[in-house]
Parts: C-alpha cells; sequence; structure tokens
C-alpha cells in the first residue's frame, strides 16, 4: 500500500503543477467508498507535508459518477469506475477480490458450508 500511496502522491504533484500554472494552489480530490477511509488519509497526510502551502479539498463521488472529473470539479480521483468508462486517464493502484453472499437457505447454495476465497 506504502508503493501505491507513493506513486498517487507523484500524481497528485503532477496535477498541483498544473493547477499552479492556472495560478491557484489548491487540489480537489475526489473519492469513493472506502477509498475516504483506507487510502486517502495517509496520501492527504503525506501530501500535506510535502506540499503544505497547497489547499486541499475532498469531495465523496457517487459510484461510477465521472461528471465531477470530467467537468474539471475533481483534480484527482480514488473511485472505482464502471466497464466501459473510458474517457480518463486511468492508474489502477489497487485491486480487490469480490464475494457474493448467499443465505444457507437460498436455492443457489449448494454448499452446506461456506468456503474462503482463494487467494491470489
Amino acid at each position: 500500500m506504502l508503493h501505491e500511496g507513493r506513486k498517487t502522491l507523484g500524481q497528485a504533484q503532477h496535477a498541483i503543477q498544473a493547477t499552479r500554472s492556472a495560478g491557484a494552489a489548491r487540489l480537489t480530490v475526489g473519492f469513493y467508498g472506502s477509498a475516504g477511509c483506507v487510502l486517502l488519509p495517509d496520501v492527504l497526510h503525506a501530501f500535506g507535508e510535502r506540499l503544505p502551502s497547497v489547499q486541499v479539498s475532498v469531495r465523496e463521488l457517487l459510484l461510477g459518477s465521472i461528471d465531477d472529473i470530467l467537468e474539471g470539479k475533481v483534480d484527482l480521483a480514488f473511485t472505482r469506475l464502471l466497464p466501459g468508462q473510458t474517457e480518463l486517464e486511468v492508474e489502477i493502484i489497487a485491486r480487490e477480490d469480490r464475494l457474493i453472499g448467499r443465505g444457507l437457505a437460498s436455492p443457489t447454495c449448494r454448499s452446506p458450508t461456506p468456503t474462503q476465497p482463494s487467494s491470489r
């Protein structure tokens, strides 16, 4: 996770340079879901230590909504994209396993005991 945070910090610095050239020292970061509590706090802390003069604002994004990014309301976003959303420059910084939950009484549940997902 530290590697991903450093990579993201570099991307944020690139966004700051672009913002500075536009005359302002601020950065708006968008996030969706678990990025707000898992990744974002560490990244923002490290960013604040390296560039304390930059004013950072944070806004929550809706799943699949990239309008704020495309319209320039967000400079950098930690989000999940829906299949087919390719209008953005994207860098994958983490992958997550997806699980499905089923009740034991569900007709789709053939196993009497839950199984653990295989680790990669």
